[in-house]
C-alpha cells in the first residue's frame, strides 16, 4: 500500500470513528450514495446503519480533502458555485468541520435549475446541457447538512447560501479572500461570471477547482470558458490535473 493509500484509509477511518452524527445520518447517505465499498483504499464500513459512499462520491471526498489539506497555510473561505441539492457542498462542510481551521463556506445557486444553454454549451454532440437541469432549494441543502450530521454551530455561523443568477449574486460577495472556490456550473456563461468576479478574490496559493473542465464533449461550454480566462493570466496561474481523480484545478501564484 502506497503511503497516499495509507493516509486516505487513516483519515476515513478516522473521521468515521470520531462522527458518531455523521454514522447516524447514514439512511440520507444511502439513499444519495448507494451501497458503502471504498474499494481503493482497502476499507469496507458496514452496521446496521451503514454510511454508505459509491465510487464517485468517494472521489469527491478524498479529491477535496486533498486539495484542503494542501490549504493549511492558505486563509480565506470556501465558495461554490454551483449548489444544486448540496451533495458536494455537504462534503466541504464536513470537511473544514474535521480541519481544525475556522472557514466560512459560500454556496451560491440559482436553486431554479441551469439557465439556457448558449452555443458554446451546445457544440458537442454528447452536450448535457438543458435549461432547468438540477432545481433544488437554501432549504433542502440545510435539511441535508443536518441529516448527515454537520454540527449545528457550523450551519448556524458557518455557512451562507445565497440564491440568485450569478450575474446578480457574485459582484455582492462580501466575504474574506477565497482560500478554495470550486466552480461546478457546466455552462460557459456561469463559469465565465464566476471566475470574473471570484477569481480576483482568491488569495495568493488558492485554488480554484473545476467540476466539468476534463468533460468538454459534455459540458464544452465549462472548459471553453476557463481557457478564455486565464488565457492572458499565465504568470498568475498554474493548471493542475489530479493524477487520482483526474479533476483540474488552478493555483492563484501571485
Amino acid at each position: 500500500m502506497s503511503e497516499i493509500e495509507k493516509d486516505k484509509k487513516h483519515w476515513l477511518s478516522d473521521l468515521l470513528i470520531k462522527s458518531p452524527r455523521l454514522l447516524g445520518g447514514a439512511r440520507l447517505f444511502y439513499r444519495l450514495l448507494n451501497k458503502i465499498l471504498i474499494s481503493s483504499v482497502g476499507m469496507k464500513v458496514v452496521s446496521a446503519d451503514s454510511l454508505a459512499i459509491t465510487k464517485g462520491t468517494r472521489g469527491c471526498l478524498l479529491y477535496f480533502w486533498s486539495l484542503l489539506n494542501s490549504l493549511k497555510n492558505v486563509q480565506g473561505d470556501i465558495v461554490e458555485c454551483g449548489v444544486s441539492s448540496g451533495t458536494s457542498f455537504a462534503v466541504l462542510c464536513i470537511l473544514v468541520g474535521h480541519s481544525g481551521i475556522r472557514r466560512h463556506i459560500w454556496g451560491f445557486d440559482s436553486f431554479e435549475g441551469l439557465p439556457s444553454p448558449g452555443n458554446d454549451d451546445l457544440s458537442s454532440p454528447k452536450s448535457k446541457a438543458e435549461r432547468g437541469l438540477y432545481p433544488a432549494s437554501p432549504e433542502m441543502v440545510i435539511s441535508t447538512l443536518r441529516a448527515i450530521g454537520v454540527d449545528e454551530y457550523i450551519i448556524n455561523n458557518q455557512i451562507t447560501l445565497v440564491k440568485g443568477p450569478f450575474s446578480q449574486t457574485l459582484p455582492k460577495y462580501s466575504g474574506s479572500l477565497i482560500a478554495l472556490l470550486h466552480i461546478d456550473a457546466d455552462l460557459y456563461d456561469s463559469y465565465k461570471v464566476s471566475l470574473e468576479n471570484l477569481w480576483p478574490k482568491i488569495a495568493v496559493g488558492g485554488i480554484t477547482a473545476f467540476d466539468e473542465y476534463e468533460l468538454s464533449d459534455k459540458w464544452p461550454g465549462a472548459k471553453k470558458a476557463v481557457d478564455e480566462y486565464f488565457s492572458q493570466k499565465a504568470e498568475s496561474v498554474k493548471m493542475y490535473r489530479d493524477p487520482i481523480f483526474s479533476k483540474y484545478y488552478a493555483v492563484k501564484l501571485r
